[in-house]
Order: structure tokens, then C-alpha cells, then sequence
């Protein structure tokens, strides 16, 4: 394993071409792990190479990287990982370990869950009240669209694998998860355009790009627009107490609509209505297989595809409903 791990991001040119020894920069928690204890005595043995170990930060540690005074980085930032590449300060990135999140009970498992796939189907089975969802860009985002986007990629947890992207899919499609919302953490244009990522904030615009997005993933995939008004509308408002009054079409809800027009369109960040800062998407130049012609609010029309429409003060406040 450890032949793996030194091969994790091996960088662009060695710290210690002449000597027999390798800088390892690593975070301090791997470190005080006993990992390095444990295996670096084999892997001297087996290589005749001694290994010097810095214990980091994550950031520190890509940083000594990019000054040349590491030969091997071993952090857990996926993200930065893949920017620390892209840059050519890395060569040969791998994977070498991953977290795993272990639902541990009694031995006797009185609530039948051991084996589980589904960790929130596990705690409900317990009595608890557990839910997962998902944000939009998990159906969507991968690894590649972080290279590209750079800082304005940057969330929590971070843009995943394609092959992730599916299951997320397949998890959705299979009725294990709650509802679908968006990641709409407005940071300032400003704080996403670093170049080093680790200034950039942590999460996306989407308000006004979620329910054509929405749509479209659905329909490049072949699947009814009414999962959409399930997954986005019903049950978040389920999720959050609102329903019956919110979430669905039906005698005693509010009148509230989204209007789509079908077509090809291109979202541009500059249309958003919003501060002049906040005027950026991950999503421009995404094409679009709708967009929103109208929004009704309790039967009032407040966008009618070009202008706001809404005064302040239109918003009400809603009591949740008790469980």
C-alpha cells in the first residue's frame, strides 16, 4: 500500500534527486494516525530509500509541493488535488485510501439494519429522523467540470467522479432520496476567482439556474417532468413542514406555479437578476432544454420571463406544521 501512497502525487521533479531519502508532506492527522510508524520502516527496508515525513496542513502541504521541497504530497482535498495537476505541479495523482461512515449498535441489531446499504433507511429503522438529499450538482458535476471552473467549482463535498454522478442517479430513480435542492451560496464573483483555491468560499449560485437545470438533466435522460415537481416541490416541502399548503397542485395550497417553455437555450450568468457581483454561474454557456417564463406566488404573477415582478414585502412568513 505504501508503494501506492508515495506514488499519490508524485511531483514534477524530485526535492532530493542526489540522496537516498524522499520528503513526504502530509497532513498531521495521517501523521498522528501511526500509519507512517507502521509502514515506512517496510518500504525503507524493501527500497534502500529512507522517507522524511513534514506533517501539514493540507494547503501547506500542496504548497511545498508547488516550491519543490516535497517529493510526494499525501492530503485529502479532491479538489485541490486536482487543480495541484492540472497546474503541473503533479504528476501521477492516485488514490489510495477513502472514509468510510459506519453505522456501529448493539451486537443483538434489535433493529434488523446490519447490512444496509441505506445509512438514513438504517436510522429511521431505529426511530430516528434521518433524510438524504441531494444538491443539483451532484447529477451533474464531475471531477473534469472542477479543472475547468476552477474556484467557481469549489463546494462541499466536492464535484465527484461520472461514475458517482450515476449512482446518485440510480439512488434518486430508486426513491432513496428526500428531495433535490439547489447549493445556492451566493459568494461574491470575487471570492470564487482565485487562483488559489483554498482563498476561493465553498459553494455555488443556482436560484435561477436550478429549475431549468432541473428539467433539462431529466430530459436528456429520457424522464418525466413530474419527478421534478416530486423531487423539488412535494417533497421538500414535506421535508420542511409546508405541505399541504406548499408543495402541490390541489384544492387549500397557495397558487404557486413555474411556468416553462420548452426550447434550446443558453444560460447566461449576466441575465441573473441579482447584485452585479453576484452575476456568475457555474453553469453559463450550459445549454438549456427550458427557462422560466413565469413564476406565480399565491396566484400574482412575480416574474413574467424578463422582469421581476415582486414588491418588497410580498413574502409571508409560514408556521411549519408540527410532525
Amino acid at each position: 500500500m505504501l508503494r501506492r501512497a508515495l506514488l499519490a502525487l508524485s511531483l514534477a521533479w524530485p526535492a532530493a534527486a542526489q540522496s537516498r531519502f524522499i520528503t513526504v508532506a502530509s497532513t498531521t492527522s495521517t501523521e498522528q494516525s501511526g500509519l507512517f510508524a507502521h509502514l515506512l520502516p517496510a518500504f525503507t527496508q524493501a527500497t534502500g530509500i529512507g522517507v522524511r515525513v513534514v506533517a501539514v496542513g493540507t494547503g501547506q502541504a500542496l504548497k511545498l509541493g508547488e516550491r519543490g521541497d516535497a517529493d510526494v504530497v499525501l492530503v485529502h482535498d479532491r479538489e485541490a488535488e486536482l487543480r495541484f495537476v492540472a497546474q503541473g505541479w503533479g504528476v501521477g495523482r492516485r488514490e489510495v485510501m477513502h472514509n468510510d461512515f459506519v453505522l456501529i449498535g448493539p451486537v443483538l441489531d434489535p433493529a434488523g439494519v446490519r447490512g444496509s446499504p441505506d445509512i438514513a433507511a438504517a436510522f429511521r429503522a431505529m426511530g430516528g429522523q434521518a433524510t438524504g438529499e441531494a444538491c443539483i450538482q451532484y447529477l451533474c458535476m464531475t471531477e473534469d467540470d472542477l479543472v475547468r471552473l476552477g474556484g467557481r467549482g469549489k463546494c462541499n463535498p466536492p464535484f465527484r467522479t461520472a461514475d458517482e454522478v450515476e449512482r446518485v442517479w440510480d439512488r434518486l430513480l430508486a426513491g432513496k432520496v428526500s428531495n433535490v435542492s439547489t447549493d445556492h451560496a451566493p459568494w461574491p464573483a470575487d471570492r470564487k476567482a482565485s487562483a488559489d483555491i483554498f482563498a476561493c468560499g465553498a459553494g455555488l449560485t443556482g436560484l435561477q439556474s436550478f429549475a431549468p437545470l432541473m428539467f433539462t438533466l431529466l430530459d436528456e435522460r429520457g424522464l418525466p417532468p413530474t419527478l421534478m415537481a416530486t423531487y423539488c416541490a412535494e417533497r421538500s416541502a414535506r421535508l420542511h413542514g409546508l405541505f399541504p399548503r406548499k408543495g402541490g397542485i390541489h384544492l387549500g395550497a397557495d397558487c404557486d406555479l413555474v411556468v416553462l417553455e420548452r426550447g434550446r437555450f443558453r444560460f447566461d450568468e449576466a441575465d441573473i437578476q441579482d447584485r452585479p457581483e453576484m452575476r456568475w454561474s457555474p453553469y453559463h454557456g450550459r445549454e438549456m432544454r427550458a427557462r422560466v417564463a413565469a413564476t406565480v406566488l399565491r396566484g400574482q404573477t412575480i416574474w413574467d420571463g424578463a422582469t421581476v415582478l415582486a414588491q418588497p414585502g410580498t413574502g409571508r412568513f409560514i408556521q411549519r406544521a408540527a410532525h
